[in-house]
């Protein structure tokens, strides 16, 4: 009978320090997920700031491309006269202006010959005319032929017929070569443009002038416009895309033909939004979202994302013109933390 007593004591007294153990760990962890949670909300982070401008945002489609010329504009530059080449004063895929100097030529042996025996003739016509042995038409075409053949022969240059962009060298120094042998190829500055490409999707919402800003790939601060001048109707075989071409009223002076491009193609007119700084939106799945500093305390905003480009988003709604959006150290914020501003941009 005691040892029945004695076995229920230590029963009970066994459930009862569980119940203690168990009750004790429970108040623990809920007190320090409730510390966790006070913590974290009054925490103090430090944030960077700027103020939400209003202005105009317009629609644009990123492509890219390279500056070019059509090749049925482009011209082929030949030589007038037998004639050795003896320099390449520019290189190929530059620009140049009109009258620089191209190629130099020098003449050949049959050439400076032909020259030799022009000079004799003319000096001979000239003394011959002094003792009114010839006549004066008999000089001036003597004085045509040499001046003929030192256009050809005479270590002249050619040069460019206008402003524009050289292309490939047809002849080497060195290289002999007749009257009308192709030199080289040459683009007149006014028909070069830029060769877009896009895809099937964005070209639909594209049209022909529509203004494109265009920059050089590797000098992005070199920068310039044009206009959508066609637009092909089927795909390009070899890339699998629509090609654009974009008429460029002025071009930057030293760029060259075959440039890589980027360009912004504006497919709408201006429509009113917030403009914000790229690291002020963030992202969580299909969800756009800011932070604004409202009275020292972090605000979780969700917002509407018109479009962007490389420095700015377009918001159309989630917030007003001249709020606080917190722009650096808003990844770890959580909605009512409390925020220390080092500064506004």
């Amino acid at each position: 009978m005691l040892k029945k007593k004695y076995s229920r004591r230590l029963y009970l007294i066994a459930v009862i320090v569980l119940f203690v153990i168990g009750f004790g760990i429970y108040y623990f962890e809920s007190n320090r997920a409730d510390q966790t949670d006070n913590d974290s909300v009054s925490s103090t982070a430090l944030v960077t700031t700027t103020t939400a401008q209003a202005g105009l945002f317009s629609p644009t489609i990123t492509a890219y491309g390279t500056l070019s010329a059509p090749p049925e504009l482009q011209k082929t530059l030949t030589a007038q006269g037998n004639v050795i080449i003896e320099k390449l004063a520019v290189s190929p895929y530059s620009s140049v202006k009109k009258g620089q100097r191209l190629i130099q030529f020098a003449a050949t042996p049959d050439g400076e010959a032909a020259l030799q025996n022009a000079e004799r003739n003319l000096a001979h016509l000239q003394a011959l005319q002094k003792q009114y042995l010839a006549t004066n038409s008999d000089v001036a075409s003597a004085a045509a032929t040499l001046n003929s053949l030192e256009v050809q022969y005479n270590h002249l240059w050619l040069t460019a017929p206008c402003d524009g962009v050289i292309g490939a060298f047809l002849v080497n120094p060195g290289d002999t070569v007749n009257n009308g042998t192709p030199l080289l190829n040459f683009s007149p500055r006014a028909s070069i443009g830029a060769l877009l490409q896009v895809t099937a999707a964005e070209q639909v919402q594209i049209k022909k002038g529509d203004l494109v800003t265009l920059s050089v790939v590797d000098h992005p601060e070199l920068q310039f416009s044009g206009t959508v001048s066609s637009i092909a109707t089927a795909l390009n075989t070899t890339t699998g895309l629509i090609d654009l071409d974009v008429k460029i009223p002025q071009l930057p002076p030293d760029i060259v033909v075959n440039t890589l491009l980027k360009a912004n193609i504006a497919t709408a007119k201006a429509q009113p939004a917030i403009l914000l700084p790229q690291n002020a939106v963030l992202y969580q799945g299909k969800t756009a979202y800011v932070f604004i500093d409202h009275d020292n305390k972090a605000e979780y905003r969700s917002v509407t994302v018109a479009g962007g480009n490389d420095t700015e988003v377009a918001v159309s709604s989630g917030i007003q013109a001249g709020e606080q959006v917190v722009i650096s150290g808003n990844y770890e914020l959580q909605d009512g933390m409390a925020l220390t501003t080092q500064g506004n941009s």
